[in-house]
This record gives structure tokens, sequence and C-alpha cells, in this order.
């Protein structure tokens, strides 16, 4: 399509910025979305985009208009369908963001297609509710794994934007329902203000979530306790935390509990027990999405059950390969003695009876500390512990991958044994 002076004099103010690498564009059918999903198609961008159906009234029509938007610019699509318990705004929310979230894949930003009118509508909302810095402060414009590219352009200029484009979109119903707050909100409330008060009152509202931001980001870099985080579960240095000014503790707290389980930050309640069990004023907490909060020596664990299936035992090759569950073991053998290995992830051994690898819930003791008590310490999640690996030598533990293991073997006559183990997935640093 030829695009007209308008079209392109429009495109070009909206200074649209797409975040750099692979993107999952979330395509509701709605006017919004497909504006996003044609700028990158004009940017020349490789995307791909995700629908998804809530099974309501309307839900067929955007559905196809979706699949229209992405025939007319040429990007795969994928349709992700749910099952609302109860039609509410909250619920369907929720669900459509679990649904994004699982369709998205681990190295892909998830793209929306929110306004600046959006942007006002989340401040007020959030105003209303009463919230700190970070909700007044409004959305990010990008916050891994969140684009949101047309946050700075406003709704009246994307929709003529989507109409000059020839874009197939339809209107969702349900942002005409004034049942929901931010629907009565939009076309009743601010439009009253704008009327009565002050005409820019939507503008003024993003202002001064631009000027919240900045100071929103100046708090994040000075939050620096330690994370780290691993699917369904974070953990921090409990003593850092316990330590540390509330405030700051507080929100790298949010931001990591939201990574874990996203978008959603955790409510202050959460927050007030997450705070509590790593000062000692509660032994264990249970936090929204059934998610549980513990010390675990010198770790404070928030962890959601997410129990792996329990592998059969496996003998552990050597030399060689070999696979339990999602851990990998490379096993070598050497005639003299390895470099003192420092990691917990690798041991080295005495060549001898053959090894195996067994579950943890199978017991034993390494070094003379039982294993559950060893994963407990370590901060592993208990939703994961029992699945965890233990390499026996016969009927002996001599080492919990990435936990702890026997003791360094003397000078021998025989060769020696080195064995190193990968997780699929393990704790790594959060970076928020």
């Amino acid at each position: 399509m030829v695009e007209t002076g308008r079209l392109k004099l429009l495109a070009e103010r909206a200074a649209v910025s797409f975040p750099g690498g692979p993107m999952a564009i979330a395509l509701s059918g709605g006017a919004d979305s497909a504006v996003v999903a044609w700028m990158a198609a004009r940017a020349g961008l490789s995307f791909r985009a995700i629908h998804v159906n809530h099974g309501l009234d309307g839900s067929s029509r955007l559905e196809a208009a979706a699949a229209a938007v992405a025939t007319r610019i040429g990007c795969p699509l994928a349709v992700v369908q749910v099952i609302l318990d109860r039609d509410s705004e909250g619920e369907a929310r929720r669900e459509r963001y679990a649904a994004l979230f699982s369709e998205r894949r681990e190295d892909e930003w998830l793209v929306t297609g929110h306004s600046a009118d959006d942007q006002a509508e989340t401040v007020m909302m959030n105003l209303m509710r009463a919230s700190g810095a970070d909700g007044l402060s409004g959305m990010a414009t990008a916050r891994w794994p969140l684009a949101r590219p047309l946050l700075q352009v406003w709704r009246s200029e994307i929709r003529e934007i989507a109409a000059l484009a020839g874009l197939p979109f339809v209107d969702d119903a349900a942002n005409e329902d004034l049942r929901h707050l931010r629907n009565r909100m939009r076309s009743q409330l601010i439009p009253e203000i704008e009327g009565r008060y002050n005409p820019a009152f939507r503008q003024s509202l993003v202002q001064s979530a631009a000027v919240l931001a900045g100071d929103r980001d100046l708090l994040d870099r000075m939050a620096t306790l330690r994370v780290e985080a691993m699917p369904g579960a974070v953990r921090f240095v409990a003593a850092e935390v316990a330590t540390a000014e509330p405030a700051l503790a507080a929100r790298v707290i949010r931001r990591a509990v939201a990574s874990a389980r996203p978008p959603h930050p955790p409510s202050a309640m959460d927050v007030t027990h997450i705070l509590g069990v790593a000062a000692g004023l509660e032994g264990r907490a249970v936090v929204s999405g059934g998610g549980s909060v513990e010390r675990r020596g010198p770790w404070l664990v928030v962890s959601w059950a997410q129990e792996d299936a329990v592998p059969a035992p496996t003998r552990l090759e050597a030399p060689g390969v070999s696979a339990f569950g999602r851990f990998v073991f490379e096993a070598t053998l050497h005639r003299s003695q390895p470099l003192r290995p420092l990691s917990p992830w690798s041991i080295v051994l005495e060549e001898g009876e053959p090894l195996s690898v067994q579950a943890a819930n199978g017991g034993g003791s390494v070094a003379g500390k039982r294993v559950e008590v060893a994963l407990a310490e370590a901060g592993i999640p208990a939703s994961l512990r029992g699945a965890w690996p233990v390499v026996f030598r016969g009927d002996d533990a001599v080492w919990i991958p990435g936990v702890r293991r026997a003791g360094w073997p003397g000078e021998g006559r025989g060769g020696y044994l080195c064995a190193v183990a990968t997780e699929e997935y393990g704790w790594a640093r959060f970076e928020p």
C-alpha cells in the first residue's frame, strides 16, 4: 500500500522505538495492537503475533480481525483459547496475560499496543486505589519482558493511523461495558474533569507519570540487593533484606517476585510477609498465588509449587554423558589427580565402584549432613527437592550437585574420575 502524506506524517510523528531482539506482539484485533504490528512490519522487523480468545460474546469477531490483520501485514499468528470463571475485567486481564506469557518464548519481548490514554487511565486507577511511586509512574515503555512502543502516542492518532493504513481492526464491545470501572473512568470521569476543571488532564497525568518514572529509575539503581531467580522461585540473602532500608528492600522484592509470576507485582501484604520472614518475625508465610516464603540457611526463598517429576535411578557413565531429569552429567577419567574443583557442581573421586544417580527423596547423607537438610539450607525450593539428583557410590551418597559433596580424595595409586553437572535451568542472578 502506498502511504499518503498524512499517514506517513503520523507514523513518523509517533517515533516508535521497538526493543531489540525477537518479539511476540499481543494482537487483540483492535486498532492499538493492529497499529503496533503494522509499524513493526513497516520497519522491516521480524516478529510473530499472539491472539487470546476469551470465549466471550464478540471474541470470534476479534479473533477474525486479528487473523485478518496478521494476513494483511504478513506475520504468523498463534491463537490461545482461555476459559473465564466469570465475566469480569480483572479476571479477563489476568487470564489474558497468563495465556500470553505461556505462549511467549523465553527470548521474546512481549509487545502490547498500550497508548498514552492507557497510561493516563492507569495512573488515575492507581491514584484511586492508593499507590506509591511505582503505581503513579504508570507503565514502563520497556521493562523486560514487556514493551509498549505506543505509550507516548494518543489513542486518536493511533486510530487515525489504523484507518489510513486500511487495517481490518474491530472495536471490542467490552470496552463500552460500564460495569467495568476503567470503562466508566474512561468515558465518564476523565471527560468530566477535562470539561469542568482541566482540559489537559490526560496530558497532566502522563507528564506526572514521566516525572515519577525518573524517581523510580533512580531508586531502582540504588536497590542493589542480591537476588537470584529460577522458574517459579526467587531467593534473596535474608540478612541483606533484613538490614536494608525497608523502602529499598520492598522495591527489590516487588520487582523480583513480579518477574517470577508476571506481570503483576505482589500485594502490599505479600511484601510485608516477605520482610517479616526475613527479619525473623514470621517463621513461614503464604503469598498470593499459593506461594510460600521460607528462611533456608542464609537464603530467603519465595516459591510457587511446580514439582518436577521424579526420574528413575540411572548410572553415571564414566567416561561419558548421562541425563537425570533436567540435569546432565559429564564424566571424564584421569591418570593424575585433577585440580581441586571450586564449584559444588563438580566433583573428583578416586576410580572405584560405579556411580549411580538417584532422586533426593531416597534419603542418605553427604559429608555428615542429611540430604534433605543440605537441600533446605542451600535454598532449594521445597517443590524441587524430591527430584533433585544425588550421586551414590554403592550405598554411600557422595554428591548433591550444586549443594554438597564428599571430601577431596587422597593420593591414590589408581586413576581419578571428574564429573560436572549442568542444570537445564537453575539459580541465575536477577537483574531488574
